[in-house]
Formats: C-alpha cells, structure tokens, sequence
C-alpha cells in the first residue's frame, strides 16, 4: 500500500473548483480525499541470473468533492454547491524481465498504464460525462510504455537502451463537453505535463553507451536520440494530425570513487 507525497495525481485546479476549463494541476488532495490508498500486488521469480515478475497498480482518487446543481435550469442564476462523489479507478498491469550472466546484463519491462501521473509518465484522465446532480463521471487514459536496456562487457561496457510509449486514448466512451461556472463550454481532460499537454501521440528514446570501468575510475560518454509526436486529441482521447520534433543529446561522464 502506497501513499502520496512527493509526486502528485493531476486534477482541476482548486478540488471543488472548475470554473476555468483551462487550469490543470497536480496535488496531494486528489489521493488524501479518497481515502483509499494506492495499492500494488505483484508476483517475482529470480534465480541463476534470472529475473521475472508480474503485478498490478491500483489507484483510486477524487479530482473533486463539491459540484454546481443547476436547481432552476437557468444558467444565468446562481447554483447549488453540494457534495459529489467523483472518482476515478485505474488499473495498469505491470510485466518485466532480466537475465544476467557473465559479462552481459539484459532487463526490459511493459506497462499498460491507466491514469499513472504520479509516477511522471504521460498518463491521466478525463470527464466523459456530466450528471443532473453535479458529478462528473471519468474514465482514465490508458498508455503503454516499454523498455529495454541491454550492457555487455566489464571493464569496457557497452550499452543500449530503447524505449517507446504510445496513447491509445480513452478506456471507455468520449470526451463529454462541460460548461463552467462562467458559461465557458470545453473539454476536460487530466494530464501529466506542463499546462496539461494532452496532445502527445507517442514519443521514443534510443541512447547507445560507453563506459571505462577501473576499481575506482570510471568514464564515459552516451547519446540519446529521442522523438515526439504531436497532435490533436479526438473524442476518444486518441492523437491525431501529428507531426514530429527530435533532440539529440550527448552526455559525458567521469567519477572517482573514493
């Protein structure tokens, strides 16, 4: 069982508040009034260098505890504030694998991701649907992201590590239109990254390494290639219309262990 601190769900900015459509923020709240804590079960094997596992994350949150009931249907009045029970349930499968012999080092994970922000992957979730009572109803996005990172060698080490994540969008339904307190009508959709940045597609990485390894000397150099793909998000929470923008990164290191 799992509590949060340092890193933070995303939810509306303000946990009774959605009178700007456009405000996206991460906090403690979203976990502390749920409750329930995250929680993860897992089963591992390792033995003669190797390593496997499976397991699950479950998480639960609240984005909001109080809603706007329209008691008159007229827009132009002042609502009701009530006490709501929004709440979103994620589940995200976990995979990975290892094998370590000699002078060769192999270890690769998958996770299909469900509303995982707090642990600073592109993840999150939206409003699907609007409620005669001031609630919303969510379903959380659902990403996969892989990896596989592969060394050989002692004192010269070689290395290579490649990863890849991909939206596949909502689990369930469609972005619902909400309109505000202030008659502002939009989406709303939860997500990890600066402003909210709902509009990522897929993004990779692929970094080759060199490292000189002595008992208390160590140098080295890496590059990383990396990639994203930008978009418009459709009603299913999936990315469209993409185009692409790449870094290229060179990094050197030197340590002296004392």
């Amino acid at each position: 069982m799992l509590w949060q601190l340092q890193y933070t769900s995303v939810g509306p900015s303000g946990i009774d508040n959605y009178a700007s459509l456009a405000k996206n923020s991460s906090g403690v709240n979203f976990s502390k009034y749920s409750i329930i804590p995250e929680m993860y079960a897992g089963l591992g094997y390792n033995k003669d260098g190797w390593e496997a596992g499976a397991g699950v994350d479950v998480t639960y949150i609240r984005p909001r505890t109080k809603g706007k009931f329209d008691h008159d249907n007229d827009a132009s009045t002042d609502d009701i504030t009530r006490k709501v029970d929004d709440h979103v349930w994620s589940f995200s499968p976990i995979i990975y694998a290892g094998w370590t012999s000699g002078k060769w080092s192999i270890k690769a994970k998958s996770i299909l991701a469900q509303n995982l922000s707090h642990t600073n992957t592109i993840s999150g979730y939206a409003v699907t649907g609007t409620n005669s009572d001031g609630s919303f109803d969510y379903t959380p996005l659902t990403h996969t992201t892989s990896y596989i990172n592969v060394f050989y060698g002692k004192k010269y080490k070689v290395g290579i590590y490649a990863g890849y994540s991909k939206n596949l969008g909502l689990l369930s339904g469609e972005l619902a239109t909400v309109t505000d307190t202030k008659g502002t009508s939009g989406t709303l959709v939860y997500y990890k990254g600066k402003n909210g940045s709902n509009d990522i597609d897929q993004n990779w990485r692929i970094c080759p390494s060199f490292t000189y390894n002595l008992k208390h000397f160590n140098i080295g150099v890496q590059y990383e290639l990396s990639g994203i793909d930008y978009g418009t998000m459709k009603k299913n929470g999936t990315v469209s219309d993409t185009h692409s923008i790449y870094n290229h990164r060179v990094l050197g290191m030197v340590k002296y262990n004392f």
